[in-house]
Parts: C-alpha cells; sequence; structure tokens
C-alpha cells in the first residue's frame, strides 16, 4: 500500500440488517441502516492499523450513505462523499454507468498516497469480481494490467496489513 498509485477499496464497517428501507434518505441517517458500537469500533481499527503501520492516506471518497461516510470519518478522520460509491442494484444501467466512472478514478490514481474508497459489498464485488461480506478490504499497488484481482483480504486471512479488524469473525 505504500506504493505510489496505490487503491484501497472499503466496505462499510459492519451496520446490523441487510438494506436501507425503501424510504429512506441520504441526508437524513435516521432512515438509514447504520453502524452500531461494533461497526464504529471496527471502523476504528481500520484506521489504527494503518495508523501503526505508517501508511498515510490520501484522499478518502465515499458513497454518501451514513455508514460510509461514518466509516471512513472514523478509520481516517476526513472523507468526501461521492454519490457514484453508492452504486445501483436496482437499474442496472445506472449501475453500468457509476462503476465506470469509479475504475476512471482508479486508473487515473497513478502517483501519491493511497486513494481510500468507501463503499458497499455489491460495488465491492462489481469491481473485484468477489463476493464480499462485512469485514472485507481491498488494497492493491498497480503494478499490471488486472492489478485489482486477487488483492482482497478479509478479517481470517493475513495480509501486510491487516486492515479488517472484526474480532467477531476471528
Amino acid at each position: 500500500m505504500r506504493a505510489p498509485g496505490s487503491v484501497v477499496i472499503l466496505r462499510h464497517s459492519y451496520a446490523p440488517g441487510g438494506f436501507d428501507p425503501p424510504d429512506s434518505k441520504l441526508d437524513d441517517c435516521s432512515t438509514q441502516r447504520n453502524l452500531d458500537d461494533d461497526g464504529r469500533a471496527q471502523a476504528r481499527r481500520i484506521g489504527e492499523a494503518f495508523r501503526k503501520n505508517g501508511v498515510e492516506v490520501g484522499k478518502v471518497l465515499s458513497s454518501p450513505r451514513c455508514r460510509c461516510l461514518d466509516t471512513a470519518r472514523l478509520a481516517f478522520s476526513r472523507v468526501e462523499p461521492w454519490r457514484v460509491l453508492q452504486g445501483a442494484l436496482n437499474d442496472a444501467d445506472l449501475r453500468k454507468s457509476r462503476l465506470a466512472d469509479v475504475r476512471q478514478v482508479i486508473a487515473a490514481h497513478r502517483t501519491g498516497p493511497p486513494l481510500v474508497l468507501v463503499t458497499h459489498g455489491s460495488v465491492v464485488g462489481d469491481l473485484t469480481t468477489s463476493r464480499w461480506a462485512s469485514s472485507w478490504s481491498c488494497a492493491a499497488p498497480r503494478t499490471e494490467p488486472t492489478w485489482l484481482r486477487g488483492s482482497c483480504t478479509s478479517s481470517k486471512t493475513v495480509s501486510p496489513i491487516r486492515l479488517m479488524t472484526d474480532r467477531r469473525n476471528e
């Protein structure tokens, strides 16, 4: 992750439940699925792992959903909401367009400290062709055209920097 142009993709920390209610609103966290105490602690541990290992991150972009913004703030103390990272489960064309936007930003990040993207399991799955659950991260230096494949870790694997620390899964 210290290699210039690295990208870190995080699924938000633990938030109980499955999906937001149909009437949820982006500007009202009380209508959304949110991090619980375990999720907030998990997000803090992510940031601690970065700091402990001397990894300074660059830009931190996040889905505008509160659970993603909170994960980013708790881990990195800063975040820029980016609507594209919200994904689009029920609109195939919008989903494809948003994924293209994300891939374009990833491709353009070629130098500097790691770019961090905090998003949802569906988006991470689309980007990495992996199924994602809570406690997954992806950190990849840019080394080849298929740089994202095979660079993902769960809390049950040992990686150069153990990012995900969901104690319930250990």
